[in-house]
């Protein structure tokens, strides 16, 4: 049933509108103010239209209706005007409203007033409605194209690699110098080309995986000494190679976290292989900590000394596809933050970087603890 709310400060006038409304099957409400119409509306109450009266003590029917307007989805507005009151008419068009009735009203008119403003509002609504989703269609669309623009890229450099280094191998093969040290060479650059394609695809899939609300996390009792120790001796010798310090820093008796133990391993091991990537000089480090001002979290700090992220780039440094100028030449996707970020929020947590070109990077990861 349509629900109308009528403001008039004269009891009689609200009467008589109740009952003559009511019979034309709406539900009626009626207040005496605007002051007492803005504060029905403001507790949430939902009406599909308002009838309001120009003259009013207080607030009148033009200072009311602009307090309508600030309502996020505000009811079509007819207003009632004394005879001869038609340039307060005009200015109460003018502001927005849908309608107006001269007292004494003729309900004949006025039940054909009320649909056609009804209609009209449905009408518009719907057309924004419309308009939005088409918006959004356009973005995803443009999203998709931007998408596969960069995945095709990401993937034909790899691919490009592998094809090249197998007809070296199968040329030099068919001239009988293809010597074992060049065969060796080849094969090896195959491998990584190929791992670096299966990582590309890996991301792709998981990226896709998390945003279509596919992934389960099941929280458990993370103890995070001994989550470390699992992936310390590969992480500690990925640093070692390029002459890199990896230390961890967690103290003792460091409380359990509330957490997914595998998509936090995931998480650690990509903030660190990361760190590892883009720093060339000094040292990475996992550190954790307990936040003075919330008891019921914890912190994970990654830091390094590498390359760092601009100013600018730091707002989009999470974003799908995002890689930072300073990235040069390293090999990514940009999608291992995105992924990260999302994981992180999964597991009721959040993520921030602070960082310096040219001094480093610091990710703070906060983690619900268990049972506090």
């Amino acid at each position: 049933m349509t629900k109308i709310l009528v403001v008039d400060d004269e009891r009689n006038i609200r009467k008589v509108m109740e009952r003559r409304l009511e019979k034309l099957n709406y539900e009626v409400q009626a207040v005496e103010s605007g002051i007492e119409a803005i504060e029905v509306l403001n507790n949430g109450e939902n009406f599909d239209l308002i009838l309001l009266d120009q003259m009013m003590p207080e607030m009148d029917g033009l200072e009311t209706f602009e307090n309508i307007k600030t309502l996020a989805a505000p009811p079509p507005v007819i207003m009632f005007t004394a005879h001869g009151s038609l340039r307060l008419a005009v200015e109460f068009m003018k502001a927005g409203g849908s309608d107006f009735a001269q007292k004494p009203v003729d309900f004949g008119t006025l039940n054909i007033q009320i649909i056609r403003a009804i209609n009209h509002t449905k009408l518009e609504r719907k057309f924004r409605e419309t308009k939005i989703a088409c918006q959004a269609a356009e973005e995803a669309s443009h999203l998709k194209d931007q998408f596969l623009a960069l995945i095709s890229h990401e993937i034909r450099t790899p691919l490009s690699g592998i094809i090249s280094a197998a007809q070296t191998v199968e040329r030099l093969a068919d001239r009988d110098k293809l010597t074992s040290e060049r065969r060796a060479k080849l094969m090896n650059d195959i491998v990584d080309m190929g791992r670096h394609l299966a990582s590309i695809i890996e991301d792709i899939l998981e990226i896709s995986k998390i945003e279509a609300g596919h992934v389960d996390i099941v929280f458990e009792a993370v103890e995070l000494r001994q989550m470390t120790d699992s992936f310390y001796p590969g992480l500690e010798r990925q640093a070692g190679e390029k002459g890199l310090k990896f230390e961890v820093e967690i103290p003792a008796g460091f409380p359990l976290i509330r957490a997914d133990a595998k998509r936090l391993t995931q998480v650690l091991i990509n903030l660190i292989g990361n760190a590892i990537k883009f720093t060339d000089k000094g040292f990475v480090r996992l550190r954790a900590d307990l936040p003075e001002e919330d008891e019921s979290r914890v912190v994970i700090f990654v830091s390094d000394t590498g390359i760092g992220i601009s100013e600018e780039s730091l707002p989009e440094i999470f974003d799908r596809f995002k890689r930072v100028e300073t990235s040069g030449k390293i090999p990514g996707t940009g999608l291992g933050l995105a992924i990260t970020k999302k994981l992180v929020e999964l597991m009721e947590g959040k993520i921030e970087v602070e960082s310096e070109p040219g001094k480093g990077s610091t990710f703070r990861v906060t983690l619900p603890c268990e049972g506090r």
